[in-house]
C-alpha cells in the first residue's frame, strides 16, 4: 500500500514545502497544518512564488491556523503547477504541514 499523505516539519524559517511534501506537477493536494505542541499558539504563514529562492524576511503571506478544540483549522486544496513554489514558516511553536494527494 502506498502512503499518499506526506508531512514536513515547519519552523520560524522559510521552507519550500512543495519539494518537501513530494508534490508532483499536475496533481492536487488537500493541505492543512498541525500544531506539534498542541498549545494553540502561533500559526503558519504561506507564500506562493515563481522562484525557488526563499521569500524575504518581511514578505507577508496567507495565515494558516491548525485545528483546535475551538474549531476547524485552515484547509486548502493546492494544485501543483510547474514553476510554482510554496513556502511556509511559523510564527510560534513548531508545526507540520500535511498534504494528501486527491
Amino acid at each position: 500500500m502506498a502512503v499518499i499523505t506526506k508531512s514536513t516539519a515547519l519552523t520560524g524559517n522559510w521552507k519550500e514545502v512543495t519539494a518537501a511534501l513530494e508534490m508532483a506537477d499536475g496533481s492536487s493536494y488537500a493541505v492543512e497544518v498541525q500544531d506539534d505542541a498542541e498549545t494553540g499558539q502561533g500559526h503558519v504563514i504561506a507564500v506562493a512564488t515563481n522562484s525557488n529562492d526563499a521569500p524575504g524576511a518581511n514578505v507577508r503571506g496567507h495565515n494558516w491556523y491548525p485545528c483546535t478544540a475551538a474549531g476547524d483549522g485552515t484547509k486548502q486544496t493546492f494544485p501543483k503547477k510547474a514553476g510554482r513554489f510554496w513556502w511556509m514558516k511559523t510564527t510560534g511553536p513548531d508545526f507540520h504541514a500535511v498534504a494528501t494527494l486527491i
